[in-house]
C-alpha cells in the first residue's frame, strides 16, 4: 500500500459520494472513511458511500468526537506510505492520478504541497490564495519557501510521508476550532525535504460567508478556541522566523460593525486578549506587514 486518503464525515453522504467518485481505484491506495456519528436521519447506513469498493474501509465512530479525532483515527488505521486528506464536501480533479503515479517511487521526499481551486454554492471556481503562493515559489520569488510552507493551514493541501508523521508525533489537536493548523503547520517546520506540485490537484469547497450562522461566530468559548489558536500559531512562526503572525485589532474593529457579534461578545473578545497581556502595538506591526505583503504579492 502506497497512498491513504482519510476522510472524516458527517452528515453528507452524497458529497461524500462525489469525493469517492473522484477517487481512482487503484491496488495501491486505500481510502479511510471516518463517520463521525452521523445522524441516523440523514445517513442509510445499509448504503453508506464506499461500500462495495474493495479500496474503501469505513470506521463508524460510536460518539461524535470531530474531525480531529478522526482524522488522527485514521493516521492510526493507515498503511500507505503517503497520507492525503479530504474533507468530504470536497473532491479531487482528475489530476489526483497523475500525482501518486509520480510519487509512487519517491523515498526521499517528506511533505508535498498540492495545489487546487475553490468553488462555491453555485458551482463558480474561484482562485485560491494557495495560487499565488504556488506561483511564487515556481518563480523563486523572495520569502516563497517560507510562505508556502507556513502560509497553509489546510490538511487537504499537502500530501504527507506517514513514517516522518509518526517519527514527529505530529497529530491533529481534537479540539472543535481549527484542529487541523498546528498539524500542517508542524509539517511544515519538520519537513527537511519538501516538494511542490503546480497543476491544480484538489477542489476545495468554500461557502458563502453569508450563509454562516450567528450561533457559530456569536459564541464566547468558539472565539476563546481561535484566540488560543492563533497564539499557538504566532509561539510557531517566531520559532520558524516567519513574519506574517496572526493578528487581533483588526477582529475587534470589524467586529464593532458585524451584526454576527454583541456587546458580550466584543468585551469578552477584549478581556480574553488582556488576560494573555496581549501587546496591541506588536498587533499593529503584524498588520502592517500582512498589508506589506498583500500589496507585494507575497500572501
Amino acid at each position: 500500500m502506497v497512498f491513504s486518503i482519510i476522510i472524516p464525515h458527517k452528515n453528507v453522504p452524497d458529497l461524500l459520494q462525489r469525493l469517492l467518485n473522484s477517487i481512482p481505484q487503484r491496488e495501491d491506495t486505500e481510502v479511510i472513511i471516518i463517520d463521525d456519528h452521523s445522524d441516523k436521519e440523514v445517513v442509510d447506513f445499509a448504503n453508506f458511500p464506499g461500500y462495495g469498493r474493495e479500496d474503501v474501509r469505513v470506521i463508524f465512530l460510536e460518539e461524535s468526537k470531530g474531525a480531529g479525532y478522526a482524522r488522527n483515527k485514521g493516521i492510526e488505521q493507515a498503511k500507505g506510505k503517503w497520507l492525503l486528506f479530504a474533507d468530504a464536501d470536497d473532491y479531487y480533479t482528475d489530476n489526483l492520478s497523475r500525482l501518486l503515479d509520480k510519487y509512487v517511487d519517491d523515498e526521499s521526499t517528506d511533505l508535498v504541497i498540492l495545489n487546487s481551486c475553490t468553488f462555491d454554492e453555485n458551482g463558480c471556481f474561484m482562485s485560491h490564495r494557495i495560487n499565488l503562493y504556488v506561483d511564487n515559489y515556481f518563480k523563486h520569488r523572495v520569502y516563497s519557501e517560507k510562505v508556502i510552507r507556513f502560509g497553509i493551514w489546510t490538511p487537504w493541501s499537502r500530501m504527507v510521508n506517514r513514517e516522518f508523521v509518526l517519527r514527529n508525533g505530529i497529530t491533529y489537536e481534537e479540539i472543535p476550532v481549527g484542529n487541523d493548523v498546528m498539524f500542517c503547520l508542524r509539517c511544515s517546520q519538520y519537513a527537511k525535504k519538501i516538494k511542490v506540485e503546480k497543476c491544480i490537484v484538489y477542489n476545495y469547497f468554500q461557502p458563502d460567508g453569508r450563509s454562516l450562522t450567528s450561533s457559530y461566530y456569536n459564541n464566547i468559548k468558539t472565539m476563546q478556541m481561535r484566540v488560543d489558536k492563533d497564539f499557538r500559531v504566532a509561539k510557531l512562526y517566531q520559532e520558524v522566523g516567519y513574519l506574517f503572525k496572526p493578528s487581533h485589532t483588526l477582529g475587534i474593529l470589524l467586529a464593532k460593525k458585524n451584526p454576527l457579534y454583541d456587546k458580550e461578545y466584543i468585551d469578552s473578545y477584549k478581556n480574553y486578549l488582556r488576560n494573555y497581556k496581549y501587546n496591541y502595538l506588536k498587533d499593529i506591526w503584524y498588520l502592517f506587514l500582512k498589508v506589506i505583503g498583500r500589496f507585494l504579492n507575497i500572501i
